[in-house]
Protein backbone atom coordinates (compact mmCIF):
# COMPACT_ATOMS: atom_id res chain seq x y z
CA UNK A 1 0.00 0.00 0.00
CA UNK A 2 1.22 3.52 -0.70
CA UNK A 3 0.02 5.84 1.54
CA UNK A 4 -0.57 9.49 1.41
CA UNK A 5 -0.39 11.56 4.73
CA UNK A 6 -2.00 14.85 3.44
CA UNK A 7 -1.97 17.90 5.66
CA UNK A 8 -4.15 20.37 5.15
CA UNK A 9 -2.90 23.79 6.57
CA UNK A 10 -4.45 27.68 7.01
CA UNK A 11 -2.16 29.39 9.90
CA UNK A 12 -2.22 27.98 13.20
CA UNK A 13 1.81 27.63 13.01
CA UNK A 14 2.22 26.98 16.61
CA UNK A 15 -0.39 23.55 16.33
CA UNK A 16 1.70 22.91 13.49
CA UNK A 17 5.32 22.87 14.78
CA UNK A 18 3.96 20.24 17.40
CA UNK A 19 2.48 18.13 14.54
CA UNK A 20 5.59 18.03 13.08
CA UNK A 21 7.58 16.83 16.55
CA UNK A 22 4.72 14.33 16.48
CA UNK A 23 4.69 13.09 13.29
CA UNK A 24 8.13 12.79 12.83
CA UNK A 25 8.33 10.36 15.83
CA UNK A 26 5.68 7.80 13.66
CA UNK A 27 7.64 4.32 13.18
CA UNK A 28 6.99 3.46 9.42
CA UNK A 29 6.87 7.43 8.56
CA UNK A 30 9.58 7.24 5.76
CA UNK A 31 7.48 4.68 3.93
CA UNK A 32 4.50 7.28 3.49
CA UNK A 33 4.41 9.96 1.03
CA UNK A 34 4.12 13.50 2.93
CA UNK A 35 2.27 15.91 0.99
CA UNK A 36 1.05 19.71 2.22
CA UNK A 37 -2.05 21.29 1.04
CA UNK A 38 -1.66 24.83 2.34
CA UNK A 39 -4.91 27.02 2.14
CA UNK A 40 -3.02 30.62 1.31
CA UNK A 41 -1.70 31.15 4.61
CA UNK A 42 -0.66 34.36 5.65
CA UNK A 43 1.61 33.16 8.96
CA UNK A 44 4.03 31.60 6.46
CA UNK A 45 4.52 30.93 2.80
CA UNK A 46 5.79 27.99 0.89
CA UNK A 47 9.77 28.09 2.11
CA UNK A 48 8.75 27.81 5.77
CA UNK A 49 6.81 25.19 4.96
CA UNK A 50 9.70 23.26 2.93
CA UNK A 51 12.58 23.98 5.98
CA UNK A 52 9.82 22.59 8.66
CA UNK A 53 8.95 19.22 5.99
CA UNK A 54 11.89 18.81 3.98
CA UNK A 55 11.24 14.90 3.25
CA UNK A 56 7.69 16.33 1.81
CA UNK A 57 6.77 14.82 -1.74
CA UNK A 58 4.94 17.94 -1.99
CA UNK A 59 3.81 21.19 -0.86
CA UNK A 60 1.34 22.88 -2.64
CA UNK A 61 -0.33 26.08 -1.78
CA UNK A 62 -3.53 27.54 -3.62
CA UNK A 63 -3.44 30.75 -4.86
CA UNK A 64 -5.75 31.82 -2.70
CA UNK A 65 -7.65 31.07 0.48
CA UNK A 66 -10.72 28.63 -0.61
CA UNK A 67 -11.77 27.52 2.74
CA UNK A 68 -11.09 24.55 4.63
CA UNK A 69 -13.96 22.06 2.82
CA UNK A 70 -12.99 23.42 -0.89
CA UNK A 71 -9.04 23.09 0.64
CA UNK A 72 -10.26 19.70 1.63
CA UNK A 73 -12.35 18.34 -1.73
CA UNK A 74 -9.31 19.59 -3.76
CA UNK A 75 -6.98 17.90 -1.56
CA UNK A 76 -8.75 14.75 -2.91
CA UNK A 77 -8.60 16.14 -6.28
CA UNK A 78 -4.33 16.27 -6.44
CA UNK A 79 -4.09 13.26 -4.63
CA UNK A 80 -6.10 11.17 -7.53
CA UNK A 81 -3.16 12.84 -9.56
CA UNK A 82 -0.65 10.26 -7.88
CA UNK A 83 -0.02 6.79 -8.23
CA UNK A 84 -0.67 6.33 -3.99
CA UNK A 85 -3.03 3.64 -2.82
CA UNK A 86 -4.47 5.11 0.56
CA UNK A 87 -4.86 9.00 1.69
CA UNK A 88 -4.68 10.32 5.64
CA UNK A 89 -6.10 13.15 5.87
CA UNK A 90 -4.42 15.06 9.08
CA UNK A 91 -5.36 18.61 10.41
CA UNK A 92 -2.82 20.95 11.28
CA UNK A 93 -3.68 20.77 14.90
CA UNK A 94 -3.53 16.85 15.40
CA UNK A 95 -0.47 14.76 16.89
CA UNK A 96 -0.17 11.22 16.75
CA UNK A 97 0.67 8.02 18.32
CA UNK A 98 3.98 6.76 17.15
CA UNK A 99 2.50 3.23 15.95
CA UNK A 100 -0.49 4.68 14.11
CA UNK A 101 1.05 3.47 10.73
CA UNK A 102 1.90 -0.14 11.57
CA UNK A 103 -1.71 -0.42 12.54
CA UNK A 104 -3.16 1.36 9.73
CA UNK A 105 -1.34 -1.58 7.37
CA UNK A 106 -2.64 -4.06 9.59
CA UNK A 107 -6.07 -3.82 9.51
CA UNK A 108 -7.35 -0.72 6.77
CA UNK A 109 -7.56 -4.13 4.21
CA UNK A 110 -10.21 -5.18 6.63
CA UNK A 111 -12.54 -2.50 6.12
CA UNK A 112 -14.73 -0.99 3.20
CA UNK A 113 -12.09 1.53 1.99
CA UNK A 114 -12.96 3.63 4.61
CA UNK A 115 -11.81 3.87 8.84
CA UNK A 116 -10.75 6.34 11.13
CA UNK A 117 -7.79 6.34 13.81
CA UNK A 118 -9.26 9.07 15.61
CA UNK A 119 -12.30 8.65 17.67
CA UNK A 120 -13.91 11.76 17.94
CA UNK A 121 -16.33 12.73 21.30
CA UNK A 122 -18.34 14.40 18.88
CA UNK A 123 -18.99 11.63 16.90
CA UNK A 124 -20.69 8.45 19.16
CA UNK A 125 -20.65 5.47 17.47
CA UNK A 126 -23.35 2.98 16.73
CA UNK A 127 -22.13 -0.08 17.25
CA UNK A 128 -18.85 -2.36 18.13
CA UNK A 129 -16.89 -4.38 15.70
CA UNK A 130 -14.60 -6.79 15.93
CA UNK A 131 -12.43 -6.86 12.96
CA UNK A 132 -8.87 -8.56 12.63
CA UNK A 133 -9.13 -9.25 16.15
CA UNK A 134 -9.63 -5.33 17.32
CA UNK A 135 -12.25 -3.82 18.47
CA UNK A 136 -13.65 -1.11 16.44
CA UNK A 137 -16.52 1.82 16.09
CA UNK A 138 -19.26 2.05 13.15
CA UNK A 139 -19.75 5.67 13.29
CA UNK A 140 -22.80 7.11 11.14
CA UNK A 141 -20.62 10.22 10.21
CA UNK A 142 -16.90 11.23 10.87
CA UNK A 143 -15.04 14.35 10.49
CA UNK A 144 -12.10 14.12 7.77
CA UNK A 145 -8.96 14.69 10.78
CA UNK A 146 -8.17 10.98 11.03
CA UNK A 147 -9.77 9.68 8.40
CA UNK A 148 -7.94 6.70 5.74
CA UNK A 149 -9.59 6.42 2.32
CA UNK A 150 -8.42 4.20 -0.69
CA UNK A 151 -8.41 5.60 -3.80
CA UNK A 152 -11.49 4.47 -4.97
CA UNK A 153 -13.24 5.71 -2.06
CA UNK A 154 -11.93 9.02 -2.99
CA UNK A 155 -12.75 8.81 -6.42
CA UNK A 156 -16.50 7.84 -5.74
CA UNK A 157 -16.39 11.55 -3.38
CA UNK A 158 -14.87 13.34 -5.87
CA UNK A 159 -17.37 12.35 -8.84
CA UNK A 160 -20.29 12.48 -7.00
CA UNK A 161 -20.43 15.45 -4.49
CA UNK A 162 -19.40 18.57 -5.46
CA UNK A 163 -18.16 21.22 -3.02
CA UNK A 164 -19.92 22.10 -0.55
CA UNK A 165 -20.47 23.53 3.22
CA UNK A 166 -19.66 20.69 5.69
CA UNK A 167 -18.19 18.17 2.92
CA UNK A 168 -17.04 15.77 5.39
CA UNK A 169 -20.52 15.58 6.97
CA UNK A 170 -21.80 15.02 3.03
CA UNK A 171 -19.50 12.90 2.56
CA UNK A 172 -20.26 10.72 5.23
CA UNK A 173 -23.71 10.19 4.46
CA UNK A 174 -22.80 8.94 0.93
CA UNK A 175 -21.13 6.32 1.40
CA UNK A 176 -23.28 5.42 4.34
CA UNK A 177 -25.94 5.32 2.09
CA UNK A 178 -23.97 3.41 -0.26
CA UNK A 179 -24.02 0.44 2.27
CA UNK A 180 -20.56 1.39 3.12
CA UNK A 181 -19.27 0.95 7.10
CA UNK A 182 -17.13 3.47 8.26
CA UNK A 183 -15.40 2.15 11.08
CA UNK A 184 -13.48 4.23 13.96
CA UNK A 185 -10.37 2.06 16.46
CA UNK A 186 -11.82 2.47 19.87
CA UNK A 187 -8.45 3.64 20.50
CA UNK A 188 -7.38 7.09 19.14
CA UNK A 189 -4.00 6.87 17.22
CA UNK A 190 -4.50 10.67 16.54
CA UNK A 191 -5.36 13.30 19.38
CA UNK A 192 -6.76 17.28 18.25
CA UNK A 193 -4.75 19.53 20.38
CA UNK A 194 -6.91 22.58 18.90
CA UNK A 195 -9.14 23.99 20.99
CA UNK A 196 -11.01 26.30 18.68
CA UNK A 197 -11.79 25.87 15.15
CA UNK A 198 -14.41 25.73 12.97
CA UNK A 199 -16.42 23.05 14.70
CA UNK A 200 -15.46 23.79 17.91
CA UNK A 201 -14.91 26.87 20.52
CA UNK A 202 -13.40 25.48 23.87
CA UNK A 203 -16.09 26.51 26.22
CA UNK A 204 -19.52 25.02 24.86
CA UNK A 205 -18.15 22.18 22.44
CA UNK A 206 -14.78 20.98 22.91
CA UNK A 207 -13.50 18.37 20.13
CA UNK A 208 -11.39 15.34 21.36
CA UNK A 209 -10.31 11.84 20.86
CA UNK A 210 -10.63 8.97 23.08
CA UNK A 211 -8.46 6.66 24.90
CA UNK A 212 -5.47 8.50 23.33
CA UNK A 213 -2.34 6.85 24.97
CA UNK A 214 0.36 9.26 24.31
CA UNK A 215 3.07 7.23 24.51
CA UNK A 216 6.07 9.56 24.76
CA UNK A 217 7.19 12.56 26.59
CA UNK A 218 6.65 14.88 24.01
CA UNK A 219 3.13 13.57 23.02
CA UNK A 220 2.32 13.79 26.76
CA UNK A 221 3.51 17.94 26.98
CA UNK A 222 1.47 18.41 24.08
CA UNK A 223 -1.36 16.79 26.34
CA UNK A 224 -0.77 18.73 29.37
CA UNK A 225 -0.75 22.22 27.55
CA UNK A 226 -3.85 20.88 25.73
CA UNK A 227 -5.31 20.62 29.34
CA UNK A 228 -3.82 23.57 30.77
CA UNK A 229 -5.04 25.96 27.62
CA UNK A 230 -8.71 24.45 28.56
CA UNK A 231 -8.77 25.46 32.53
CA UNK A 232 -8.53 28.56 32.03
CA UNK A 233 -11.46 28.84 28.99
CA UNK A 234 -13.33 26.61 32.15
CA UNK A 235 -11.91 26.67 35.12
CA UNK A 236 -15.02 25.28 36.79
CA UNK A 237 -15.20 22.18 34.50
CA UNK A 238 -14.47 19.03 36.22
CA UNK A 239 -12.87 17.05 32.95
CA UNK A 240 -9.99 15.30 34.04
CA UNK A 241 -6.47 15.71 31.85
CA UNK A 242 -6.53 12.01 31.44
CA UNK A 243 -10.23 12.40 29.21
CA UNK A 244 -7.52 13.93 26.75
CA UNK A 245 -4.45 11.03 27.30
CA UNK A 246 -3.56 8.06 28.86
CA UNK A 247 -1.58 9.34 31.84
Amino acid sequence: MKITIGITTFNRKKYLIKLHQSLSMSQGIETCNLRIYDDCSSEFNVLYLQKLFPNAREIIRRSKNIGPDRNMRQMYVDFLATHDDILVTMDADLICHPHWIHFLRDHFHHTDGIMSLYHSVLHPPTATRIINGKEFLEKEHIGSAGAVMSREVIQDIVNHLPPSHAYDWKWSAYLRKKGLKILVSKQSYFQHIGLKGSNCNGIRTVEYGLNFDPLHKINRQFILELYQEYKKLNPKSKLDVRQFGRW
